[in-house]
């Protein structure tokens, strides 16, 4: 049974990283990529008070919203979007520096365990001035009926002055593995870029570009506003933005199938509230089913 073994890996890996599936994956060769080039002037840090971590931002610390999540017609599980406190960070830094902290839960339900069980988590910390990601985190705990049991976790360190990123895996029954990659300087990350996406303004037909890591690998991401529309969830009626994703190596297209992501227009919290995409094994849907501010 091929078909439905991958159908279930999918649904897993859904869980695994949401927010890589829902913004549309980049799946080129490796020998594709464009090779990164440092700036050669970088500039310096920037002073941040912990008070203005979060300020002028749609999002504030406390904030959660939680999501239901489809697989072809399934409800596969749910997800949690969490906001947290002010972070002070050292990592590569000179001294420590506040940042962003921002966190990701997804699990499957208990009427999918015969099938899949997954509870995997992402934390990610991002520079308030620019949202560079710099430290990120991955846990998955991934079982499937006649297959293999994953524990396994990443930690992954972000250089921008040296544009390098360092991969530590761990992975249970196995060695631990390092590694390092490229990285291009500014690069957003598969978790911020759900709260960047909350703070553009946008205009039907005007397309917004920003670099993302993921993956091994750097890649655009387009974000193309393609109508406004009235819609209604299980968190309630909205006024939404309805936004058009797709991802680039270069000029080259990578994705596979449409994305589209709705964002609020008239709350000042602008959440996301639904993703729908098209794949290869079949359609994923996330729908926002409550909403608690932050403060």
């Amino acid at each position: 049974m091929p078909v439905r073994t991958a159908t279930i890996r999918f649904g897993a890996n859904f869980l695994l990283t949401i927010l890589v599936m829902i913004l549309g994956r980049a799946y080129a060769k490796d020998a594709d990529l464009a090779q990164v080039k440092c700036p050669s002037n970088i500039p310096e840090i920037p002073a941040v008070a912990r008070s203005d971590v979060y300020k002028n931002t749609p999002y504030k610390q406390g904030e959660l919203a939680e999501y239901k999540v489809s697989h072809s017609l399934a409800h596969v599980g749910m997800a949690t979007m969490e906001v947290r406190r002010p972070y002070k960070y050292k990592g590569v830094y000179k001294k420590p520096v506040w940042h962003r902290s921002f966190h990701l839960e997804g699990k499957t339900g208990d009427w999918y365990r015969y099938i899949f069980v997954a509870h995997d988590r992402v934390d990610a910390l991002v520079r308030p001035w620019d949202h560079g990601i710099s430290k990120f985190y991955l846990s998955q705990d991934e079982s499937q009926m006649f297959g293999k049991h994953l524990i396994q976790q990443k930690w992954l360190e972000f250089n921008h002055r040296e544009c390098k990123v360092d991969v530590r895996t761990l992975e249970k029954g196995k060695k631990e593995k390092k590694e390092t990659f490229d990285l291009a300087y500014g690069a957003l990350d598969t978790l911020g870029i759900v709260y960047w996406l909350r703070e553009q303004t946008y205009k039907v037909g005007e397309k917004k570009r920003v670099l993302i890591y993921s993956s091994k690998k750097n890649w655009w991401l387009e974000a193309i506003p393609v109508a406004r529309e009235s819609i209604k969830i299980t968190a309630g009626s909205y006024q939404a933005m309805k936004i058009k994703l797709q991802t680039y190596i270069g000029e080259e297209l990578q994705q596979k199938g449409d994305v589209f992501v709705w964002i609020d227009t008239k709350t000042k919290e602008r959440p996301m509230l639904m993703v729908k995409g098209k794949i290869k094994l079949g359609s994923v849907w996330i729908e926002m089913t409550k909403f608690k501010p932050g403060r």
